[in-house]
């Protein structure tokens, strides 16, 4: 999950099947989503947005699972 918040005060909400990625070069966020049957790209230059929050759901093996 993740949340653009552009300077112009709208939030994009990535949805959980969303990709986002960064170029580190440009600063170029791209968030890719499928809508039906179309794959949707979308482009954010780094003088629209303001803050950017990205969160992973992350398994962690719980202690002690694999002792018997």
């Amino acid at each position: 999950m993740f949340v653009i918040r552009l300077l112009d005060g709208e939030e994009v909400h990535g949805a959980e099947n969303d990709e986002l990625s960064v170029n580190e070069q440009t600063g170029v966020l791209t968030v890719v989503r499928v809508d039906g049957f179309e794959e949707v790209t979308t482009h954010y230059s780094p003088s629209a947005w303001a803050s950017v929050t990205h969160r992973v759901k992350e398994r962690r093996p719980l202690v002690g699972a694999n002792k018997r």
